[in-house]
């Protein structure tokens, strides 16, 4: 079982992807809202990707776009990132926005907390 996990990137199973780096030029889905774009951005330029296309979609519609092959990879929230581990897809990198900020990220009673 994995803990403390609160966001990740997923990609279908079968694909070749093995880092955040391998996404340039693919199509990456992201929750809706600003806050979920701009975290997929910025986690894409800082693995050195400045030509993904990032795309809205509901978190409802994550798993099963890629599973459509609609799009590469997908920036997304727990429990869809389980839910698609348990499906069609597979975790590449997880605990995504603990690494673009200067504190670590932890859940506490459903809610993602800075720790201490």
């Amino acid at each position: 079982m994995r803990k403390n996990v609160l966001d990740e990137f997923l990609v279908a199973k079968d694909a070749p992807y093995k880092s955040i780096s391998e996404l340039k030029g693919k199509r990456v889905g992201s929750g809706p809202g600003i806050q979920n774009v701009t975290l997929c951005k910025t986690v894409l330029e800082r693995a050195g990707v400045t030509d993904a296309t990032v795309i809205e979609l509901p978190i409802g519609q994550h798993v099963a776009s890629i599973a459509a092959n609609q799009i590469d990879a997908v920036y997304t929230l727990e429990p869809t990132g389980t839910v698609g581990r348990l499906n069609a897809s597979r975790a590449f990198s997880s605990r995504v926005s603990s690494r673009i900020t200067s504190w670590a990220i932890r859940w506490r009673r459903g809610s993602a907390v800075r720790r201490r």
